[in-house]
């Protein structure tokens, strides 16, 4: 059950792919769009499962492989900023809340966070979201309440770390910007 989770939810952060001061929360919801279609994978070009293998943690690519299917339960569209549609590039998953950033192609620098709740399975909620709309975010990594965000920008610091605190999981507060220097 948590590898389909764990499925699911990177599907759901990487169906968001399409394309400083941070922006809160405002709705959200409406970005996280609704669906219940069913997606059948066959074993074309799959890694097989062995359910018997205790090496790679039962995965086997000798393995004959397992038909997967899976139920798509809500897409994300990503966020946007200066005009710009950013497109995901990293998930992290702590508990039952997923972290997902954001940046753009290209020379424009902008980004964005959104954290996702998905306690309930079928019904994911996003929680909360932060759009910094001069900084590319590159990766995320937690750290007890606090996430930090890596990125770059075009200014005289191009490599930027901020450390956002979390309430209950939840990004509650503008970051702190660390110096790279």
């Amino acid at each position: 059950m948590k590898t389909q989770i764990f499925i699911l939810l990177a599907a759901l952060a990487l169906t968001a792919c399409s394309a400083s001061k941070t922006t809160p929360l405002s709705s959200g919801s409406d970005r996280l769009q609704w669906t219940n279609d069913s997606v059948q994978f066959d074993t074309t070009g799959g890694v097989g499962v062995d359910m018997n293998s205790q090496s790679l943690g039962g995965v086997n690519s000798s393995a004959v492989s397992v038909p997967l299917s899976l139920t798509q339960v809500a897409s994300l569209v990503p966020p946007s900023a200066n005009g710009a549609s950013l497109q995901a590039n990293a998930v992290i998953f702590a508990g039952s809340k997923a972290y997902v950033a954001y940046n753009t192609q290209g020379a424009l620098t902008a980004g964005g966070i959104d954290v996702i709740d998905f306690s309930t399975p079928a019904s994911p909620v996003m929680t909360s979201q932060t759009v910094l709309p001069t900084v590319d975010i590159n990766a995320l990594n937690l750290n007890g309440s606090d996430l930090y965000a890596v990125g770059a920008n075009n200014s005289d610091y191009p490599a930027v770390l901020y450390d956002f605190p979390l309430t209950s999981g939840n990004i509650s507060a503008a970051p702190d910007r660390k110096s790279t220097r």
